[in-house]
């Protein structure tokens, strides 16, 4: 990606759980490869609240709304 963006681009690579896994091999993360066109003209904002206690979930059955209401969706 360097090639194509340039280097200086680069701002993070994101790893995010998309599920847990059922095989031995099956991948369990993904990947975001984050780069900008202009490293000064960059602008980063919060798009989430940090969960007070995410380990205690067992699956990704939860939305959160905007004004921090948790809704079981299973």
């Amino acid at each position: 990606m360097d090639e194509v963006f340039g280097e200086p681009n680069f701002v993070n690579t994101i790893v995010f759980k998309k599920k847990s896994a059922t095989y031995s091999t099956e991948t369990v993360f993904d990947y975001l490869v984050w780069y900008c066109r202009n490293r000064e003209l960059i602008k980063v904002r919060d798009l989430y609240e940090p969960r007070s206690a995410p380990e205690g979930e067992t699956k990704f059955n939860t939305i959160v709304t905007p004004d921090l209401v948790f809704h079981n969706v299973a």
